[in-house]
């Protein structure tokens, strides 16, 4: 299928050999198929950013082409996956995260190809193009919700799910699990588990602040220091409360 699909939009006379080098590579790539035909697109020029729609009448006049992440420049296809502040932030990252240095170049093959040059190891090499797909997907991700969602997403942030996403990829390609799936299967798992362990620190702070205060109460102050520890035992499982409601939605 890809190759029909390499053969009618690839022409002879359209692309050079480097070109031609790189689209070979990128249907060989570990990614899911919705993935890397995303990223055939974008090197295609074929995504719906602001220029694009613009140049299609697809846009209502005097429509601002301002890219999304940044608005310091309209929003080409190099433009908002390079050499926006936000997208050049992420790949310098991506870049100090691998071990690998490079200029940022002026268009997307070259930038497939220095990405791809940093290692002659096929299994590194295979990871390097895990990595740039899912770099391209987050980063495309972060620039709808900010138009549709109305969030904005830092660095650092879309940095730590590029990470994650090559490394699902990698564990649950055997099993046939859909990345996407378990990406939000383990963000789940992540914030039960968080909540659990706040809620057994505080227990623990709770029992041990009380276990002080009976033992002082005791020891030294009698009856009013019994009551000073039911208090704090009484006050300890009330805030506790409110912070369970906090955490869990359908707390009442």
């Amino acid at each position: 299928m890809y190759k029909k699909l390499e053969a009618l939009f690839i022409l002879e006379d359209s692309w050079g050999v480097e070109e031609k080098r790189v689209f070979h590579q990128l249907w060989k790539s570990a990614a899911s198929s919705k993935v890397v035909a995303f990223s055939w697109k974008l090197l295609l020029d074929c995504i719906p950013t602001r220029v694009n729609l613009h140049r299609r009448n697809a846009l209502p006049p005097n429509t601002n082409l301002s890219c999304v992440l940044c608005g310091r420049d309209n929003e080409r296809t190099n433009h908002l996956f390079m050499h926006c502040e936000v997208a050049r932030g992420v790949w310098l990252e991506l870049l100090h995260w691998v071990g690998v240095m490079f200029i940022i170049p002026q268009n997307l093959f070259n930038h497939w190809a220095c990405w791809n040059a940093g290692s002659s190891n096929k299994r590194i090499i295979r990871g390097l193009r895990l990595i740039w797909h899912a770099a391209i997907w987050v980063i495309w991700n972060a620039r709808n919700d900010k138009i549709f969602n109305a969030k904005e997403t830092g660095v650092m942030e879309l940095v730590d799910d590029i990470k994650v996403l090559p490394l699902l990829r990698m564990v649950l390609e055997p099993f046939g699990v859909p990345c996407e799936i378990a990406f939000d299967c383990l963000s789940v798992v992540l914030g039960a588990v968080f909540f659990l362990l706040f809620v057994a620190a505080s227990v623990g702070l709770l029992f041990l602040g009380a276990s002080v205060c009976y033992w002082w109460g005791s020891s030294a102050a009698g009856s009013s220091g019994l009551s000073y520890a039911g208090w704090l035992c009484g006050r300890g499982c009330s805030c506790l409360w409110e912070a369970c409601k906090c955490f869990v939605p359908f707390a009442v």
